[in-house]
């Protein structure tokens, strides 16, 4: 999707049938201007690129000429480096706004997981392999895991991997909830934050723009399929209970300060103060430049004028704006050693421009 702010109005370009995409694409817009409106946030005369598939896209073009906004991407926690050069959005059509909560010693000790396997995804996933943990002794007795839907049309599922669908209100009955990678990161994360439950977190590659802030041992527990059982063990000494205490309302806690629905487009709206300074005076004259019609969505011939203009416009490490021929570093525009140079910027620019941690609104202490 090719978004357009001028004005403080949105125009974007979404030619795909795709329902799906097309539905998370009205609500970024929606979402984005009624937030703004609501907060009294000053959007940016800007024009962004928003991939609204699961995959990021940069790794998979091979560059990205600009920089790319995604939902998910890959980071190496050892390297403390992303592996995709996209740079990560809030998904605005997740609603994170509501607190749940149970009486905690009438939790069920168990660790629940309700996921649906996706056409896309392994049948030894793990979301599989917890589900074949959970189908016999010892794991039944300290999981309740299991497939509430079937996409995966070739596969027959076992029927000890099927289990009811349970609402997420129900979700804070469960001591423990466990969340499960997908195709990717799976952004049922927030949702299970909003409980009073301890939260086990996979240990993944896959991010979204908040993971980076959680940390292990104070927000979530990290597991994989091969240690959970030892992990739940674990934490069934009555000595450890004040910890785990501490863990779901430190968890649930994050949530209701920053995941909010006026949290993440606080913070979609400083990614893109960020992301435009990167153009410096370029950018504002640019958006000035493009004619439009009145229907806020853009035509496929206001997609290529957008696309043209984009490309003639270049951004430097520096936050200024080159023009095409501009060339720093003795280099042409198409090589390498740019091109490089643009992609590691991106990242750092936006990223480390909003920060790790997620935005403190005023007044508010981390």
């Amino acid at each position: 999707m090719v978004v357009m702010i001028r004005n403080n109005l949105i125009y974007w370009y979404l030619p795909t049938t795709d329902k799906e995409i097309r539905r998370r694409g009205r609500l970024h817009v929606q979402t984005l201007t009624e937030g703004s409106e609501r907060l009294q946030l000053q959007l940016p005369d800007t024009i962004y690129c928003f991939n609204l598939y699961d995959e990021p896209i940069c790794k998979m073009a091979g560059r990205c000429v600009v920089p790319v906004f995604s939902m998910h991407k890959r980071f190496n926690a050892k390297t403390d480096r992303a592996e995709d050069d996209d740079v990560l959005l809030p998904h605005l059509g997740h609603s994170f706004d509501r607190l749940l909560f149970f009486p905690w010693h009438q939790k069920d000790p168990r660790a629940m997981l309700r996921a649906t396997m996706q056409a896309s995804m392994d049948t030894d996933c793990v979301r599989a392999q917890l589900a074949e943990l959970s189908s016999r002794i010892p794991g039944a007795k300290l999981l309740d895991v299991g497939f509430s839907r079937n996409r995966k049309e070739s596969w027959d599922m076992p029927k000890s991997y099927q289990r009811p669908y349970i609402p997420i209100h129900s979700h804070a009955l469960y001591k423990f909830l466990i969340n499960a990678d997908g195709h990717v990161s799976s952004s049922r994360l927030g949702y299970i934050m909003q409980t009073n439950s301890v939260i086990l977190k996979q240990r993944s590659p896959w991010i979204e723009y908040y993971y980076r802030s959680l940390v292990p041992g104070t927000h979530v527990l990290e597991y994989g399929p091969e240690d959970v059982l030892d992990l739940l063990i674990k934490y069934k000494d009555p000595k450890l209970d004040g910890e785990l205490r501490r863990l779901a309302n430190a968890s649930q806690h994050f949530c209701a300060k920053y995941l909010t629905t006026d949290g993440k487009v606080r913070y979609t709206v400083r990614a893109l103060q960020e992301y435009t300074q990167l153009y410096g005076d370029a950018m504002p004259a640019l958006v000035q430049d493009v004619h439009v019609g009145p229907d806020r969505d853009l035509s496929p011939s206001d997609f290529e004028t957008l696309m043209e203009m984009m490309r003639a416009t270049k951004w430097r490490k520096d936050g200024g704006s080159s023009s095409s021929n501009d060339s720093s570093n003795g280099t042409s525009d198409g090589s390498s050693s740019l091109r490089r140079r643009r992609r590691s910027n991106m990242t750092d620019a936006v990223e480390a421009g909003v920060g790790y941690l997620p935005i403190r609104l005023a007044g508010q202490q981390h």
